[in-house]
């Protein structure tokens, strides 16, 4: 009896899932935040794709989780209204950055306790008093977030941190010298700058693959 009755109220949960996910969140394809109108290459779509990916599981999937049973936290994240509603009637995104690194400074702190032992079996678990799976993956996910949201924006531009824009400037403010062949030693010089600005780019490239990498091992463990 119980089954029937919950029949139309799954119904409308299940109808209002799909056109959640299919108009709204968009749970079918990669969000890149990229500018659109404008040509991306593969590599950057990817890049981008995956680490907006990532963003969102922090700021709305992990906030929403750190909150979703604690009133306290609530308050505390101001969350709105609309999002405390039933679920038929939760038919907006909520981001709260604060809420989801709450939520995975939270989880690092997770260890194997075997609390349901007692207690001579407890400290004779090899991993007793570790860091949990959960934990470690909090981590990671902790340490990509922040690169991506802090530390790669705050990378120098490669042509700021070589000179070659100090150099180009230079050049263009003497107009005759724009029209004359290079010296050598003008030659030697752009060319060590040239160098120096592909060294940089080189190593945040690396930089941006190794990070991408770290994601991808880190997949299973993105789940809400």
């Amino acid at each position: 009896m119980i089954p029937i009755l919950h029949y139309p109220y799954d119904n409308l949960c299940d109808a209002r899932n799909y056109l959640y996910n299919r108009f709204i969140d968009k749970k079918h394809y990669l969000k890149t935040g990229l500018k659109p109108g404008q040509w991306h290459d593969m590599d950057t779509r990817l890049l981008h794709g995956m680490f907006t990916e990532l963003v969102e599981f922090v700021e709305l999937g992990k906030a929403w989780h750190f909150v979703i049973l604690d009133k306290e936290a609530q308050d505390r994240f101001k969350t709105p209204w609309w999002r405390k509603c039933a679920h038929l009637l939760r038919w907006k995104p909520w981001r709260c950055p604060e809420a989801g690194i709450e939520h995975l400074k939270w989880e690092m702190t997770l260890k194997n306790d075997y609390e349901w032992l007692p207690e001579g079996e407890r400290l004779q678990q090899p991993d007793y008093n570790i860091s949990t799976p959960q934990a470690l993956g909090a981590k990671e996910i902790f340490e990509l977030y922040t690169w991506w949201k802090t530390t790669r924006p705050s990378r120098p531009d490669p042509s700021e941190a070589s000179g070659w824009s100090d150099y180009c400037e230079k050049r263009h403010e003497d107009i005759e010298s724009l029209f004359e062949d290079l010296s050598e030693e003008e030659k030697l010089e752009s060319r060590i700058i040239l160098e120096k600005m592909g060294a940089i780019e080189k190593a945040y490239a690396q930089e941006d693959e190794a990070m991408m990498i770290r994601l991808i091992k880190l997949r299973h463990s993105l789940w809400t």
